[in-house]
């Protein structure tokens, strides 16, 4: 099966004859989850004892994302996709290409029932290396489509990938069984007959740094994010130090260079502001969802607005808003007095986070 696949894969396009369909990314919140769900009081009355502990179960899907442990817990949302299961029915040699989660997150796939899944697997360690390897193979398509590897429409195949020095790994997921895959790993697969699968994403406090890394190449493509990586951050050391299962490890190697990070940046944008030498106008706000005009990131912490132009045809609509990397060229006047910076917080703030999370960790030291 698996060397028919690659086979028809191989076919030139204009002669393929081959069409499948596959039930993709179908919303499980509007749909209905192939595991037991407590929506309500009624639901949970309604399930008999045995559905009632797999509806509380840790390993159901459903609850997962907002286990103790997972960052996402912290998230006001409930993001479709990632907070909330996609459901996906397979056929024979329906296909999810070469892709990494959104945000670099982690993601757990269950196979409720049906033919399997075969799986391939990059580890995250190669994720440059495929990426410079897929444009590579098809310069022609990236040439007129920079962000092809974020579309999720190229497959590749394994034997391909090795010629050219990257390690691909296979696994087959059959009915029961759950993938994991970890942030910055590429995956791809097909199905080998029909099926029913069920994903969501999860990410515990080491997955910062990837996601940082996503938000990167999301600026340099203009990629719309899923949610704002700097509010998590901020709500993370508002609340992890405080709590009763503080994680001395994870705190000192990832959330600590995090927060440090958004100081770093957060005084940046401020100097660039002071040495512009403009009669720029200055405000606090509490705006939520202000996005860069030009790269579509959010600007939750500091952004500069343009009170006159109007923001270009095609973007999020509201303000002229740029960031610290687009501001001066984020509209037509580009006159700093039509300008507003606008601030979340002091410096001051981030300062206290900063402080609070090395007390804690001295603490823990010194006990």
């Amino acid at each position: 099966l698996e060397r028919e696949y690659w086979r028809l894969l191989s076919i030139p396009m204009h002669e393929q004859r081959l069409e499948v369909q596959y039930g993709s990314d179908v919303d499980t919140g509007a749909n209905g989850s192939g595991f037991p769900h407590n929506h309500s009081p009624d639901a949970a009355k309604s399930l008999e004892e045995l559905l009632q502990r797999y509806a509380q179960d840790d390993w159901n899907l459903n609850n997962m994302p907002k286990l103790p442990g997972s960052v996402l817990q912290h998230l006001d949302e409930d993001i479709k996709g990632v907070m909330v299961p996609w459901l996906y029915a397979g056929m024979c040699f329906s296909t999810f290409c070469w892709h990494v989660e959104d945000h670099n997150f982690y993601s757990t796939s269950y196979l409720h029932s049906g033919a399997p899944k075969t799986w391939y697997g990059i580890p995250c360690a190669s994720a440059e290396l495929m990426e410079r390897t897929m444009k590579e193979l098809t310069p022609e398509l990236f040439g007129s489509q920079p962000d092809l590897h974020m579309q999720l429409v190229t497959m590749f195949s394994p034997k391909t990938l090795r010629e050219h020095g990257v390690p691909v790994y296979r696994a087959t997921h059959r009915p029961n069984e759950f993938i994991v895959t970890f942030p910055s790993a590429y995956h791809a697969g097909f199905n080998n007959g029909f099926n029913c699968a069920e994903a969501v994403n999860f990410a515990t406090v080491d997955w910062l740094p990837w996601g940082a890394k996503s938000l990167r190449k999301y600026r340099e493509f203009h990629k719309l994010p899923v949610f704002c990586h700097e509010a998590l951050v901020c709500t993370l050391a508002e609340t992890l130090v405080d709590g009763s299962d503080f994680d001395f490890e994870h705190t000192e190697s990832f959330l600590l260079p995090a927060v440090e990070q958004l100081l770093q940046d957060y005084r940046e944008f401020q100097r660039r502001v002071d040495d512009s030498n403009s009669e720029m106008h200055v405000a606090k706000r509490e705006d939520e969802g202000l996005r860069c005009v030009t790269c579509k990131q959010y600007c939750y912490l500091q952004a500069v607005v343009c009170t006159r132009c109007r923001p270009p045809h095609g973007s999020n609509g509201g303000p002229t808003v740029g960031c610290l990397e687009h501001y001066p060229t984020m509209c037509k006047c580009g006159d700093p007095e039509n300008f507003v910076y606008l601030y979340r917080h002091e410096a001051a703030r981030l300062e206290e986070m900063l402080t609070n999370i090395r007390n804690r960790l001295n603490g823990v030291r010194a006990w």
